[in-house]
């Protein structure tokens, strides 16, 4: 699907000549499936795990495609410039900090006509033998401690954090964040910026009980 959404990009942009960044693991599935398909040619992957770099290396599918070992909030401000970028972002992670100074990094400096996917783990966070009030605090202490309490949203409640409602309020965060850095752009350059937003998916498996 996504594939198919990013062909339509061409109106901007000849494909082939856009950049891929992801986290392309040992599998590198998306990064075969743009390059076959979209025929990208100059593609990065972001691996913070680096015992893992001889197998990373060893999976490398294509010549094409430059192996970066190390955490995305470093490696991003090194490689990002101002050019045509296709970014897919597929954390293993929840939101967190490092998710908004990725979002920052990029927005700050991408071309117009850029796409740009950020995926994040929902899981509900939940604590084993807490009461419900107990729960409910630990969720807002932990969402406080993972994105930090000044992008937590002032109105939040105890429901926005429980099941699929958790990947709204992501959204919320990661929409103000990104509201935010193209105001932030837009006040300091002539030519101006806007997004659009194309996908959403929010969901969360539930466990035995919940």
């Amino acid at each position: 699907m996504i594939c198919d959404i990013f062909k339509e990009f061409h109106v901007f942009n000849d494909l082939s000549k856009y950049k891929y960044i992801g986290f392309g693991s040992i599998y590198f599935k998306d990064f075969i499936l743009f390059h076959q398909v979209l025929n990208i040619n100059e593609m990065v992957s972001i691996e913070k795990e680096e015992k893992y770099k001889e197998r990373f290396e060893f999976n490398i599918p294509f010549n094409c495609i430059d192996l970066k070992i190390g955490n995305s909030n470093d490696i991003l401000p090194e490689i990002i410039s101002k050019e045509n970028y296709f970014i897919w972002l597929d954390y293993d992670s929840t939101l967190t900090s490092e998710v908004l100074n990725d979002l920052n990094t990029i927005c700050t400096r991408i071309l117009s006509g850029g796409f740009l996917i950020i995926t994040v783990n929902c899981a509900q966070m939940r604590k084993e033998g807490m009461n419900n009030n107990d729960l409910k605090k630990y969720r807002k202490e932990m969402l406080d401690k993972n994105v930090g309490e000044e992008n937590v949203p002032i109105n939040l409640k105890p429901i926005d954090l429980i099941g699929e409602n958790i990947s709204q309020t992501y959204r919320r965060i990661i929409i103000t964040q990104l509201k935010k850095t193209i105001d932030n752009r837009n006040a300091a350059e002539k030519q101006k910026i806007y997004y659009e937003q194309l996908l959403f998916f929010g969901s969360i498996k539930k466990s035995v009980g919940e």
